[in-house]
């Protein structure tokens, strides 16, 4: 699921960032002992607060491509073309592009976008990739046509901006927990509002499970037009010889083991599916081989439970249904929630 200028690790959540991550060292006692509520702190599913209209996929991505009716619009159409150009979205068109109304100028109509959200994600803990990264905010959309959820997710990643440092995004994140209602929904909006407020950087993901074999791309903000296509982070090419894909991992085990390792742009793919990868790394330590196959967009929707298919978060389901075995355990066993609230509470710590 991974960075570039604007995704990760959720390769369906998933940028340019790893969405299958490694495990984070132990808190101290102090941290620890913070409360969190993954729900509202980390990933919030509320049906009130996805139902805004300052969060729809109109506001968001009108913030994202432009949001003058002419602009915004032709961006959008841009988009789409790009997207139905790809390998394995030949249909798209007709379904999606097709659905969705157009605007008087040739463009599509942001305001008719055939996306609901389901989903805000928090991802404060790719804070810790460096680079002067602060973290992302994600808004996770699935496709409505007809008044039928089908399997499509759109992904909107946006790195949060340095205005505040990552321990302030968290903290402001961590206070989302103990507030309820409306005063709860006024925090999110406000949180959100101060990221589109600013210079937008990140990247669009997109995961297409309408046909036999499920498709995932990247879109990036900012590298000659509001979305262009490009490589996914960290998920190498099907034809990348594997010398070079062995070379890099044994020169970076100890970054592909805490999950900080970046994939020059040469060897990333412009696109792949969501099938068992086996990558060729002989001779490479089974522990790193493993570590760097999850940190990949397929990796991370074929070796992690998921749900719906290859999801981890469920286009065809609302509320904490949508969520994945991997993103939310319900026998409580550790999950990747769990993971990330450590890392927020490290940093609201000061640990």
């Amino acid at each position: 699921m991974k960075p570039t200028t604007l995704f990760a690790a959720s390769c369906a959540l998933a940028v340019a960032l790893p969405c299958c991550s490694p495990a984070q060292n132990a808190l101290p006692s102090r941290c620890a002992a913070i409360a969190v509520d993954p729900l509202r702190e980390l990933l919030v599913t509320d049906a009130d607060v996805v139902a805004s209209p300052a969060l729809d996929f109109a506001h968001v991505m009108g913030d994202v491509v432009g949001q003058g009716a002419v602009e915004g619009d032709v961006a959008a159409r841009s988009w789409m073309d790009a997207w139905s150009a790809a390998p394995g979205e030949d249909t798209l068109g007709a379904e999606v592009t097709s659905s969705w109304a157009p605007s008087s100028d040739g463009g599509l109509d942001l305001s008719r976008a055939p996306f609901e959200l389901i989903a805000i994600s928090d991802r404060i803990d790719l804070s810790t990739l460096g680079a002067g990264r602060v973290g992302e905010v994600r808004f996770v959309y699935g496709l409505v046509v007809g008044g039928a959820r089908r399997p499509l997710t759109v992904i909107v990643e946006l790195q949060l901006p340095p205005t505040r440092t990552p321990t302030e995004w968290a903290t402001a994140w961590h206070a989302l927990g103990s507030l309820e209602g409306d005063a709860n929904h006024q925090a999110v909006l406000d949180l959100v509002g101060a990221v589109l407020a600013e210079p937008l950087r990140g990247q669009v993901r997109t995961q297409d499970a309408r046909g036999a074999t499920p498709v995932l791309l990247e879109f990036d903000l900012g590298q000659g037009g509001p979305l262009v296509p490009a490589g996914l982070f960290n998920e190498p090419a099907s034809d990348l010889d594997a010398t070079d894909l062995t070379a890099f991992v044994s020169a970076h085990e100890d970054e592909v083991l805490a999950g900080t390792h970046v994939l020059p742009a040469w060897m990333l793919a412009p696109s792949t599916t969501a099938v068992t990868h086996a990558f060729a790394l002989n001779g490479v330590p089974s522990d790193v081989a493993e570590a760097f196959t999850n940190a990949t967009c397929s990796g991370c929707h074929t070796g992690e439970p998921t749900v719906d298919g290859s999801f981890h978060v469920s286009p065809l389901r609302r509320g904490t249904e949508a969520l994945s075995p991997f993103l939310l355990d319900p026998s409580g066993a550790p999950d990747e929630l769990g993971r990330r609230a450590d890392v927020l509470r490290g940093l609201v710590c000061g640990s």
